[in-house]
C-alpha cells in the first residue's frame, strides 16, 4: 500500500536542506514541494494550526526553533510518497526513523524537521499549510516524481526541482550539464558520447562544482541499501532507455585534494559537447587513481598510461610503465604532489578503496623530500652568511667600495660603471642565458621595498618562464632594492640580473624609465626585439609572445598589450608592456625617460615612431573597455579576476596586470577590494599548479 507523507523543513533547517533533500529522495519519492512564507501577524496562528494541541506566542521557544528572527518565516513543505511503509501502532516507522536519526545528529537544534506520523496527519499538516481539499491531496499520488535541490546561490533561498526524465542520449546529458553546472569527466572518456562505457569500466566518473544540484539535474536513482547513503555518491540515470551508472565526485569530498579538484575543473578541455582532462593532468591523477584507489595498478591503466606518456611534451617518465616498478611509480607521483602542493586524502566516499600501505611509502619519499631541502636550505644558508656580512657591512656604514668586492667575488657578478643622463650608475650584471639577435629581450625593472612585492615579481618570473614557447632572454633590473628582498633572484634560473646599487636622482617614473634605459646599453646592440613589462605583469596563455611578434609588419614597428588615450589623444601603448623594433628605436634616438606631465615612461618613444611614419599595434584590454568581460565565456577563469585583462585574436586572455584597479573610463574602482594577496593566491592557484590555460 503506498501513502503520502509530509516533512516540514523549517528556516532554522535550511543550510541543511541539500543533505536532507538527497537523504529523502533515496528512500521516498518526492512528488510536491511547496515554498511558504508566513508573515509576523499570522505566525502563531498558522502554528497553532500545525501543532493544534499547544497555543503559541511571539516569545514562544518553539518560534527560535524554527528560525523565526525578523518579520517573516520560510517554511518548506516537502510531500513524499512512501512505496513500502512500515507501521506500528500506527505511526509510519520510516518517516519516524529519519526524523529522529536527523535529530540525534544534529541536536544543536533537533527540530528544524518535521514528519508526519501517517498519511492521515499528512493530509491535516498539509490543509493547515496551504488549505488543501482532500481530492486535491490525493492527487498528488499521480505527480510525477520530482528531483530537487536547493539554491543557496539566490539571496531568497529557493527550492527547484525536475520531473523524472529519460535523456535521449549522453549528448543531452551532457548539455544539461553544461548549462547549469562546472563538471568534467575525470576517465575512459574514448569513444564517447557514441560509446558510454568502455568494456572493463562499469560506470561514468564525473568531478562537479556541485554535487547537489547535479543530483538533481541527472534524476538518477541510487541502488546501494540505505546504509549506504551517508557517502555513497553511486547512481543509475536513464539514457535511452537504459541505466547508465555514474560516479559523481565533487569539490570537497577528498576524493582528490580540494584544491587539486577545483584545478582539474578549472583547467578542463571541452571536445565534442564535453570536457575532459588534459593529458598531463589526466596521466597523473589516473596513475593516483591506480595506486591510491586500488589495490594493485591494473594492466589497462597501464596501457592507458603509457599510451598517455608519450603524447606528453615534458614527461620524466622516460620508460614503458610495464618495466617500473611500483615503488619507483610513488616517488613519481610523490614528487609531482610535492611539487603541486597536492596531499593524498582519504575519500569521504568509503566506498572507495584506500590504498594505505601505497600512502605510506608516498609519505616516507616526501619526508626525504623534506629532508632533503631542509639539507639545501642549510648549503644556501652556509653561503647567505656572506651576504648577511654584506648587510653588517652596510649597517656600520663601512665604504661602499668593501661592499662592492665582495658581492663580485661571492656572486661571480661582473662590476661595470655607467654614465647615464649626468649621473654615474655602479652596476653588477650576471648574465646566464645568451640568445641570439632574433630573440626577443624582455625587461622586467624592479623595485622591491618589501617580501609583498618581491612575491609579485616572483610571479611575473614565473609565468614568462613557464608559458613562452620561443627562444628569449628574460632581465630583471634592480633599482637598489633592500638585498634582503633581491636576495632570492641571485638563484633564480634563466633569469639576467642587473643590480644597481645607485640610487636615481629622480623616483617614480623616472627611475622605471632609467631601468630601461640602463638594459638597453647591456644587451646585444643588434637585438631585434626590445619588449618593457612591469613587475606586477603575468602572462597566462602560451604562445602569447610568438602572437605578440606575429603583429609586426613593414609598417608596424611597436606591439602592445594596452592602448592609452588619457595623455595622448592619438593613443600610446603603455609601457607596463609593449614590443619595439629595437633597430628602428636605435635608428631614430629614441629613448623611455618620462617629460611629465604631457608624456610618461616610454610614451614619446611611441608618438615618435607614429612621427616618422610608423604604425602601433595594441591588442584589447579591459581597462578600457568593460563588454570584454561580458564575451569571456562564462567558465573563464579570468571573467571575474578585476586586473588588466588583454584579450588575443581568439579571444583569450593572454596577459595580466596589477595595477591600481582602476577603470579610467569613468575613473572609478571596480575593485576595490582587490589586494596583491587576491593577486598572488589566484596566480598561484591557477596559472602555476600544474595549469594548461
Amino acid at each position: 500500500m503506498k501513502e503520502l507523507n509530509v516533512f516540514i523543513l523549517w528556516q532554522s533547517g535550511e543550510i541543511h536542506c541539500n543533505r536532507l533533500l538527497n537523504e529523502i529522495q533515496s528512500i521516498f519519492k518526492i512528488k510536491k514541494i511547496y515554498n511558504i512564507i508566513w508573515e509576523r501577524k499570522d505566525i502563531t496562528t498558522n502554528l497553532t494550526k500545525v501543532y493544534p494541541n499547544r497555543d503559541f506566542t511571539l516569545d514562544s521557544p518553539k518560534l527560535k526553533e524554527v528560525g523565526f528572527t525578523n518579520n517573516k518565516l520560510r517554511l518548506y513543505a516537502i510531500v513524499v510518497m512512501d512505496e513500502d511503509p512500515l507501521f506500528k501502532e500506527g505511526v509510519n516507522q520510516k518517516v519516524y526513523d529519519f526524523k529522529f536519526k536527523d535529530r540525534l545528529i544534529y541536536n544543536s537544534n533537533p527540530n528544524f524537521l518535521h514528519g508526519s506520523d501517517n498519511e492521515k496527519e499528512a493530509f491535516y499538516n498539509l490543509s493547515a499549510l496551504i488549505n488543501i481539499d482532500k481530492q486535491a491531496f490525493q492527487n498528488l499520488k499521480k505527480e510525477k516524481t520530482k528531483y530537487c535541490y536547493f539554491d543557496e546561490k539566490l539571496r531568497i533561498p529557493k527550492i527547484k526541482y525536475y520531473e523524472e526524465y529519460n535523456f535521449k542520449s549522453l549528448i543531452e546529458l551532457f548539455d544539461t550539464l553544461n548549462k547549469n553546472v562546472k563538471w568534467t569527466i575525470l576517465r575512459n572518456w574514448e569513444g564517447m558520447p557514441d560509446i558510454p562505457l568502455i568494456d572493463g569500466h562499469g560506470d561514468i566518473d564525473i568531478l562537479v562544482d556541485d554535487y547537489y544540484k547535479t543530483v538533481a539535474l541527472l534524476r538518477g536513482s541510487r541502488p546501494e541499501p540505505i546504509k549506504h547513503l551517508l557517502y555513497r555518491i553511486h547512481y543509475h540515470v536513464m539514457v535511452d532507455g537504459k541505466r547508465t551508472p555514474f560516479d559523481i565526485r565533487y569539490v570537497g569530498d577528498e576524493y582528490y585534494d580540494k584544491k587539486w579538484e577545483s584545478n582539474l575543473l578549472n583547467n578542463r578541455l571541452n571536445e565534442d559537447g564535453f570536457f575532459h582532462l588534459d593529458n598531463e593532468t589526466y596521466f597523473w591523477s589516473l596513475l593516483y587513481h591506480g595506486l591510491i584507489h586500488k589495490p594493485v595498478l591494473k594492466d589497462d591503466y597501464i596501457t592507458k598510461l603509457n599510451c598517455l606518456r608519450k603524447k606528453l611534451k615534458k614527461c620524466k617518465v622516460k620508460k614503458s610503465i610495464q618495466k617500473l616498478d611500483t615503488k619507483y611509480l610513488l616517488k613519481l607521483l610523490a614528487k609531482y604532489l610535492r611539487k603541486n602542493r597536492i596531499k593524498v586524502t582519504i575519500p569521504i566516499d568509503k566506498s572507495v578503496f584506500f590504498n594505505i600501505s601505497n600512502k605510506d611509502i608516498i609519505n616516507e619519499y616526501d619526508k626525504i623530500f623534506i629532508l632533503n631541502n631542509f639539507i639545501k636550505r642549510i648549503r644556501n644558508a652556509i653561503l647567505l652568511r656572506k651576504n648577511r656580512l654584506i648587510y653588517l657591512l652596510r649597517k656600520s656604514k663601512i665604504s661602499r667600495k668593501i661592499m662592492d668586492i665582495i658581492w663580485c667575488k661571492v656572486k661571480d657578478f661582473k662590476k661595470k660603471k655607467i654614465h647615464i643622463d649626468g649621473q654615474h650608475y655602479k652596476l653588477f650584471i650576471k648574465q646566464v642565458i645568451c640568445q641570439n639577435k632574433e630573440a626577443p629581450r624582455l625587461i622586467v625593472v624592479s623595485y622591491l621595498p618589501n617580501k609583498k612585492t618581491a612575491n609579485v615579481l616572483k610571479l611575473c618570473i614565473e609565468t614568462i618562464n613557464k608559458y613562452t614557447e620561443i627562444p628569449y632572454e628574460l632581465w630583471v633590473i634592480d633599482n637598489n632594492s633592500p638585498l634582503d628582498n633581491v636576495r632570492w633572484l641571485l638563484y633564480s634560473e634563466n633569469v639576467n640580473l642587473v643590480l644597481n646599487r645607485t640610487n636615481s636622482k629622480e623616483k617614480g617614473s623616472y627611475a622605471n624609465a632609467l631601468g630601461l634605459e640602463i638594459t638597453r646599453r647591456l644587451i646585444n646592440p643588434e637585438t631585434k626585439y626590445f619588449m618593457t613589462l612591469h613587475q606586477d605583469a603575468a602572462v597566462c596563455k602560451k604562445g602569447w609572445l610568438k602572437n605578440m611578434l606575429s603583429k609586426f609588419t613593414d609598417e608596424i614597428k611597436a606591439v602592445g598589450v594596452r592602448k592609452d588615450n588619457a595623455r595622448v589623444k592619438d593613443g600610446i601603448l603603455h609601457v607596463l608592456g609593449y614590443i619595439v623594433d629595437f633597430q628602428i628605436f636605435k635608428d631614430l634616438n629614441l629613448t623611455f625617460y618620462p617629460e611629465l606631465p604631457e608624456y610618461d615612461v616610454g610614451d614619446k618613444a611611441i608618438v615618435k615612431l607614429k612621427e616618422n611614419g610608423y604604425k602601433i599595434y595594441a591588442f584589447p584590454n579591459t581597462i578600457w573597455d568593460n563588454n570584454i568581460v561580458k564575451k569571456l565565456p562564462r567558465d573563464s577563469i579570468f571573467k571575474d579576476f578585476n586586473v588588466d585583462r588583454s584579450i588575443n585574436d581568439k579571444g583569450d586572455v593572454f596577459f595580466l596586470h596589477l595595477g591600481r584597479s582602476v577603470f579610467k573610463s569613468t575613473g572609478e574602482y571596480y575593485d576595490k577590494e582587490k589586494t596583491i594577496k587576491n593577486w598572488v593566491n589566484f596566480i598561484e592557484e591557477n596559472l602555476l599548479s600544474n595549469a594548461k590555460i
